[in-house]
C-alpha cells in the first residue's frame, strides 16, 4: 500500500484525514488492501480530550517517574555512580566503559558470575588456572597480566609497582608517572586492561592465548593510532612511540 496514490479526506469527529499515496491502486490485491485500511480508519473515533501520558504498568494513575524507576531497578542499577573513575579522552569509549565496569566488578568473571548464582563448576582463572578469576586477578595479578605490566612499565619508563594491588590502586596512583605524559600513560593502561580481558575471552571461546610480547606489540600499535587520531599528535613517529622517547 505504500506504493498507492489516493487522496482521501474525511471530517470525522472534527479530525481531518489527508492520505497521500505514491500512485492509484492498480491491481485487485492493492484495491482490497486499500478498502480494508479505509474501513479500519473510518471505525476509529477520536475525542477532543487532552492527551495524557500513561505508564504501561499503571494505567489508572497515569505516568509517574517513580513507576519508571521501579521498573528499571530490576534491570539496571540506576543509582550506580562512577565514583573516582577518570574518563580518558584519548581512549575510545568502549575501552573506558570496559574499565569502569571492571573496577566496579561488573565484568563477567567466574567469581562475579558465581556471586550472581550461576553454577559454573570451578572458578579458577581461565588463563592461568591458579587462582579464582576476579577482575583484579585477570587485569593485575594473573601471571600473564604481570608479565605484560612489567613490559609496559619498561616501555613507558614507569617505576614497578606491587603486583598484588587492586585495579583501583594501580590506576589511581599516578605520582610515579612522568608528569607530562600522565594522560597518555593512563590511556595506555586502560587499553592494556582491555587487551588482557580480550585475551581471556579468546581463551574461553577459541582455546587460544596471545603471548605477552604479542599483547605488548598490539597495545603499542593501537595506542599509536590513538595518539595521532585522538590526541592529535600528528608529528609523532612510530620510532619515537615504540621507544617512548617523544616529548609532549
Amino acid at each position: 500500500m505504500n506504493k498507492v496514490r489516493q487522496n482521501y479526506i474525511s471530517n470525522q469527529n472534527g479530525i481531518l484525514w489527508d492520505w497521500k499515496w505514491s500512485r492509484l491502486p492498480n491491481c485487485t490485491e492493492e484495491k482490497n488492501e486499500w478498502e480494508e485500511l479505509r474501513t479500519l480508519l473510518l471505525k476509529q473515533s477520536l475525542s477532543d480530550n487532552e492527551d495524557i501520558w500513561r505508564w504501561k504498568e499503571n494505567k489508572e494513575r497515569g505516568f509517574a517517574v517513580r513507576e519508571v524507576r521501579k521498573e528499571l531497578y530490576g534491570t539496571i542499577d540506576i543509582n550506580t555512580v562512577p565514583g573516582d573513575f577518570e574518563w580518558s579522552r584519548i581512549a575510545i569509549a568502549k575501552v573506558n566503559l570496559f574499565f569502569w565496569r571492571a573496577v566496579e566488578g561488573k565484568i563477567p568473571t567466574l567469581t562475579a558470575l558465581r556471586r550472581r548464582g550461576l553454577q559454573l563448576g570451578s572458578d579458577l582463572c581461565m588463563v592461568c588456572g591458579l587462582e579464582p578469576e576476579s577482575a583484579d586477578h585477570i587485569i593485575i595479578q594473573c601471571p600473564v597480566a604481570k608479565e605484560v605490566w612489567l613490559q609496559i612499565w619498561v616501555w613507558t619508563k614507569v617505576l614497578f609497582r606491587d603486583q598484588q594491588e587492586s585495579m583501583k590502586a594501580r590506576f589511581q596512583e599516578k605520582n610515579d608517572w612522568p608528569e607530562r605524559k600522565v594522560k597518555i600513560i593512563y590511556a595506555i593502561h586502560l587499553l592494556m586492561a582491555w587487551y588482557l580481558w580480550r585475551n581471556r575471552i579468546n581463551k574461553v571461546f577459541n582455546n587460544k592465548l596471545t603471548n605477552p610480547n604479542k599483547i605488548l606489540e598490539e597495545i603499542k600499535e593501537e595506542s599509536f593510532d590513538w595518539m595521532r587520531t585522538r590526541a592529535k599528535i600528528m608529528e609523532l613517529t612510530w620510532n619515537e612511540w615504540k621507544n617512548f622517547t617523544f616529548t609532549e
